[in-house]
């Protein structure tokens, strides 16, 4: 018999792993239960009914869940707001439907009030949409963290979690004397957004390095030890510097060049490594505010992802995956062959920037999500020079927002 509401999934899911397809329940656990496919429930007020029906006194009848009927998700969550709202971020709109189309980490960097906030909240509204065992996943999640959002029954849509630079790493991570999901676990199948990225605590961001590698974090305590899942696209937002105007042509940079490197060194070189996308976030002209007409949608941007969504999961019925981003560097050698044109581009970038291994992996990643977009089953060369832009913003491969002149130039 399940206990309170809330753990009633999660408890039932457990008993069907370990092939228990009878179960009493309270009443009141009834309508998230039933969410589980072949399982008979027998839903009680109290245990005095149990031992009835077990004594054959008064036998109850079970309802039995033999399928489930998903109801369509409307993608546009009304409070994530629509990519048409942003202007002139179009090149950057661009990355965040690579990122939701094969589920690619992203990083924007550019100076305060060009949208980068705004980009980041209206991705929820172009990912696609959970799978039924996704709903499940996410959901048992949220009942043992005691924060479902829909009141027991199933979460229908992608997580977006976007905790505050003052977060603790036990919030962040998860833990505790019971331990419990963190932020990480709570943003599995979804969105993970840092914002003001470097004013996170170092050891706490480069906690977050094994989970974005491996897909789930491990907490140990004395006598127990706890697999959380945590396979989320990483989003975070920075300035360039301190007073958020180093390189901006209409402002003038106050920080000297060693509080420049102080404020960027807070975010180690691995971290940043790890992530596939790297956007400068330039500021809007003003005559990008009055071009509706060629400003993108959520709508728009959904098609693309759909259509690579789709892709994806026809290509990895028979692998454990659901996206490019979890290609490991066997598959990645089995799905992403190059040819020999955009094998001879890659190895171009590889000896001009300077790529490492992992790099190197990576922007094959993205240009096999950037063809599935553009319903091409083969990477060609375009797609390799896209994904080589997005791994290195800026030509030179400078830091962001920074163009060379000024790169030079050290503010006394």
């Amino acid at each position: 018999m399940l206990p309170d509401r809330g753990l009633g999934l999660p408890l039932t899911l457990g008993l069907k792993e370990k092939g228990v397809h009878q179960v009493f329940l309270p009443s009141g656990n009834m309508e998230e239960a039933l969410a589980v496919e072949d399982m008979a429930f027998y839903p009680v007020d109290h245990l005095g009914q149990v031992v009835d029906h077990l004594t054959g006194r008064h036998p109850l009848i079970p309802v039995v869940v033999k399928g489930y009927d998903r109801e369509e998700t409307d993608f546009l969550n009304a409070t994530c707001g629509d990519f048409f709202e942003v202007k002139g971020q179009e090149q950057a709109k661009r990355a965040f439907q690579i990122s939701a189309a094969g589920g690619h980490d992203l990083s924007l960097c550019g100076p305060p009030g060009v949208g980068k906030s705004m980009l980041a909240e209206r991705i929820q509204g172009i990912l696609p949409p959970l799978s039924r065992d996704q709903m499940l996943e996410v959901t048992k999640i949220y009942n043992i963290a005691g924060r479902n959002p829909w009141s027991g029954n199933l979460v229908r849509q992608r997580p977006f979690r976007a905790p505050h630079h003052s977060t603790p790493p036990t919030a962040l991570i998860g833990g505790g004397a019971r331990p419990l999901p963190g932020e990480l676990t709570l943003a599995h199948q979804g969105v993970l957004f840092l914002d003001e990225l470097p004013e996170f605590e170092r050891r706490t961001l480069d906690m977050l390095r094994q989970p974005l590698e491996e897909g789930f974090i491990d907490l140990s305590r004395a006598g127990c030890r706890n697999r959380f899942p945590c396979q989320f696209i990483l989003i975070t937002a920075m300035n360039p510097c301190p007073c958020g105007y180093y390189g901006d042509p209409f402002h003038t940079c106050t920080c000297k060049s060693w509080q420049r490197q102080r404020y960027l060194s807070r975010i180690s070189g691995p971290l940043l490594d790890r992530i596939e996308i790297h956007v400068d976030v330039r500021r809007v002209v003003y005559q990008d505010l009055a071009k509706d007409g060629a400003c993108l949608s959520s709508a728009q941007l959904r098609e693309g992802v759909m259509e690579a969504a789709e892709r994806q999961a026809f290509r990895f019925q028979s692998a454990e995956i659901d996206r490019n981003a979890q290609l490991t560097p066997s598959l990645t050698a089995e799905y992403c062959r190059l040819n020999a044109e955009g094998e001879k581009l890659l190895e171009s970038a590889w000896r001009t920037l300077g790529l490492s291994v992992r790099q190197g992996k990576k922007t094959i990643r993205l240009a096999r999500t950037i063809a599935d977009i553009e319903k091409s089953e083969n990477i060609e060369s375009c797609h390799i020079a896209e994904a080589i832009g997005l791994r290195r913003p800026n030509s030179e491969g400078e830091d962001c927002g920074i163009p060379p002149a000024r790169k030079r130039m050290e503010v006394s």
